[in-house]
């Protein structure tokens, strides 16, 4: 599977529960989507509601499958260590 780079980002002003935190998801420079501390969603430009959500649903699927082979990597190589 060939997955292009998938940057999630957290933003917050001063901590992951402030009253203004926020989600943002970031694709090629560009943001799809805006997740407030209240529940909005605000959709980056020229995308739909469906659109915004449909892509960021995207990209956190590859970025768990990223980071799920990062694991089962490291624990193959642990493993392998392990046993010489």
């Amino acid at each position: 599977m060939n997955t292009t780079e998938t940057k999630l980002m957290v933003e917050t002003d001063k901590a992951a529960f402030s009253a203004n935190s926020l989600i943002t998801f970031h694709n090629a420079d560009r943001e799809v989507l805006r997740i407030t501390h209240d529940g909005c969603i605000i959709c980056g430009a020229g995308l739909s509601v469906d659109a915004a959500t449909q892509q960021a649903a995207k990209m956190l699927i590859e970025a768990f499958e990223e980071q799920f082979k990062k694991m089962l990597d490291a624990r193959v190589a642990a493993m392998k260590e392990a046993s010489k």
